[in-house]
């Protein structure tokens, strides 16, 4: 990730409370970003189709 990148979600924590420096949102940021992306990769995607609705008799 890029430092303006990292630099925003710094500010959007800020904004809403956190009370921690900046090498330890970094710690805790990389902490939870990994432990949500493994959770997602774990688990695949699925999706069901379904009739068009605006479609007459579908």
């Amino acid at each position: 990730m890029d430092n303006s990148k990292l630099a925003e979600l710094y500010a959007f924590a800020k904004i809403c409370g956190y009370q921690g420096d900046v090498p330890k949102f970094k710690e805790e940021y990389r902490k939870y970003y990994d432990e949500f992306m493994s959770t997602i990769k774990s688990q695949p995607a699925k999706a069901t189709a379904i009739g068009n609705p605006f479609r007459i008799g579908y």
